[in-house]
């Protein structure tokens, strides 16, 4: 999610969440991340931002970021380098980009790719990263489709690769 507070606001509010789990609802194959900003704008989608972060292995932390968000009809960019104010020092990069296209009036292409890295600043070395796909259609505030996760865990980088269906749904 990615809202100004009103249309000409400098303050947003962006929100980018993972979630994961296994059909035999095993708790060790649950991974779950959260990173929450309120951010001002500086200059043509240039801005800084604070909120907080959650993930399965540090927990909560209070973070810092740069954001760079660009956003047409048909494209969604969003870089943003942060960094948590907690004894793991994390230093993260997320970047994600959308495309977007209209096929016919009511349907779009949907095409997502993601990416996350994180590395424990405190004891250099790689905690957490990912690099996620989504291909697919668009109907109205739902997108549906192919998906793939490649996830790595930890510094020697556990690899755990998902593959399946997604289903979306954009809060407006």
């Amino acid at each position: 999610m990615n809202k100004h507070f009103e249309p000409a606001s400098k303050f947003s509010f962006l929100s980018v969440t993972s979630f994961e789990s296994t059909y035999n609802n095993d708790i060790n194959n649950l991974d779950f991340i959260n990173n929450s900003l309120v951010g001002y704008e500086i200059y043509k989608g240039f801005g800084i931002a604070a909120g907080l972060s959650v993930n399965r292995v540090s927990g909560l932390a209070p973070i810092v970021a740069l954001e760079y968000v660009f956003v047409n009809k048909e494209i969604l960019l969003v870089i943003t380098p942060t960094y948590h104010l907690s004894k793991s020092k994390n230093a993260e990069i997320l970047a994600l980009i959308e495309y977007k296209p209209r096929l016919t009036e009511k349907l779009k292409l949907y095409s997502r790719f993601q990416t996350l890295y994180s590395h424990n600043s405190e004891e250099n070395h790689h905690e957490r990263s990912y690099i996620q796909f989504r291909l697919g259609l668009g109907m109205g505030n739902y997108q549906f489709g192919l998906a793939t996760n490649l996830d790595y865990y930890g510094p020697t980088k556990v690899s755990k690769d998902n593959y399946g269906l997604f289903l979306r749904h954009n809060f407006k």
